[in-house]
């Protein structure tokens, strides 16, 4: 159905403003009823909505959780009576498919058009349910980062921004001049790894937007004709505690490898975030001192919790190689271990194939100051301990209502308990069959929202069939 044919329903009339209100049965087996009530102020005209997706969608300013898809249709209309609401009682067909959302949404008309909140509801068939229906999820007992002042559902945070100046924060020396290294217009290929803590981590997923470098001096005009730059995560973690007695490193081997291939995580695959050319302009350069690299073209992940690789392929280029970069010297007795592995160009030696390079030629433990930014996109709501319908339940897939945009994501995870206060709990699981005959539980949806912001994912209901 076309949206705008079922808006001519909606006659504005002078009425008061009154946030108007839909509530659906949220679960039946096929063939029983579904009540629908919509709340609102007397004689407001409404016409509600049935989508078989929950969207959301931007339309005439505002946001649907629905997704206004060839399926829309009109399944009830009218006008609100003096009492200020208005019935419904459908009936589930006995072909309904089990576990398959249908969602609704009502258009109240006024001096302005009023757009409830989106509901759900799923037919069902195993003798008991455990119904999560979000109507308030703070006065739920809803815990978490999640978006507090929504109603009527779980809404994700909206990304939050931060920014880190990966610098020394216990030893460290800085060094007197500035070095090139990925500046080098003879070509490198260079390698530096920063550790969790370095760069800040939480635990949680994040997405590097941005990378920038500390110069040393003033910055000076250059053109780089070719520079790529790669990251991923590693398990290397250099440890740079010094012996007392012998001033050398305590864990010379603990830095990258050589063997540049040996730096990268296991599974992990390296994303290019940045491959073309690269202008160093002065008038680039932040308050703060920083400089950009170029501006990342593909978005890399960061876990949050591994070690985080740096790798800078540059060929030779008709730079001038005039910039160096802020570097702080870790271990004074040692070159171990290594910061950083790399193999650098000088005049009349060009390393004119960084690409190809298997083995870097030497490492040391020279520490590139960098600064980097992080967009968070996750947020959680974690639920209170909730017994189950029966004393040895067996839990079977949520039904989850969800409102999910592009580039969004929604993950349920759980854990059980057969104490009411969860003190055995089990660890959490993504799977709800773990914690089968634990007669308590506990769920978790983590949220990830667009990177490019808009649209939020949220959750409309969370129906649990328990045998």
């Amino acid at each position: 159905m076309n949206l705008s044919r079922a808006l001519f329903l909606l006659v504005p009339a002078s009425l008061a403003a009154q946030a108007p209100e839909l509530r659906v049965t949220p679960a039946a087996r096929p063939g029983e009823v579904l009540d629908t009530i919509v709340l609102g102020h007397p004689g407001q005209p409404f016409v509600t909505l049935v989508d078989i997706a929950g969207g959301p969608r931007a339309a005439l300013g505002q946001v649907f959780h629905l997704a206004l898809s060839n399926s829309l249709t009109a399944l009830d209309s009218g006008v609100l009576g003096l009492a200020g609401f208005h019935t419904l009682s459908l009936t589930l067909p006995r072909q309904a498919p089990v576990g398959v959302p249908l969602y609704f949404q009502t258009v109240v008309g006024g001096d302005r058009l009023g757009l409830t909140d989106g509901e759900s509801a799923v037919a069902y068939q195993s003798s008991r349910l455990l119904v999560q229906d979000f109507t308030d999820p703070v006065a739920m007992g809803m815990v978490g980062d999640y978006d507090t002042t929504v109603r009527g559902r779980v809404q994700a945070a909206a990304p939050r921004r931060r920014t880190q100046d990966v610098v020394p924060r216990q030893q460290g020396i800085p060094f007197p001049t500035g070095v090139l290294g990925s500046l080098n217009p003879f070509g490198v290929r260079q390698q530096s790894v920063y550790r969790a803590a370095d760069v800040g981590a939480s635990g949680a997923v994040e997405v590097l937007t941005a990378v920038r470098w500390k110069p040393v001096g003033q910055v000076s005009f250059d053109a780089i004709g070719q520079f790529e730059l790669r990251v991923s995560h590693s398990r290397v973690v250099p440890d740079f505690t010094i012996d007392p007695f012998s001033a050398l490193p305590l864990y010379p081997n603990s830095g990258l490898s050589l063997q540049l291939a040996d730096n990268v995580k296991p599974s992990d695959q390296p994303v290019t975030v940045y491959s073309g050319g690269y202008i160093v302009d002065p008038r680039n350069q932040r308050s703060d001192g920083y400089m950009p690299y170029p501006d990342l073209q593909h978005e890399f992940r960061y876990n949050g919790f591994d070690s985080l690789l740096l790798d800078f392929v540059v060929p030779p280029s008709t730079s001038n190689g005039s910039n160096g970069q802020q570097v702080y010297v870790m271990v004074q007795s040692s070159p171990q271990p290594n910061a950083r592995a790399f193999t650098a160009g000088r005049s009349g030696r060009l390393v004119t194939n960084p690409d190809r390079i298997a083995v870097a030629e030497q490492g040391d433990n020279s520490w590139f100051e960098v600064q980097l930014d992080f967009l968070c996109p996750e947020s959680r709501a974690t639920s209170p301990w909730l017994r189950a319908p029966s004393t040895s339940p067996d839990y079977h897939t949520p039904f989850v209502s969800t409102s999910n945009p592009l580039g969004g994501n929604i993950a349920l995870e759980f854990r059980g308990a057969t104490r009411p206060d969860g003190g055995d709990a089990t660890p959490w699981s993504p799977s709800i069959d773990a914690i089968d005959r634990m007669e308590f539980l506990q769920y978790r949806i983590r949220f990830f929202a667009p990177a490019s912001g808009g649209l939020l994912p949220s959750v409309d209901q969370i129906v649990i069939p328990v045998d």
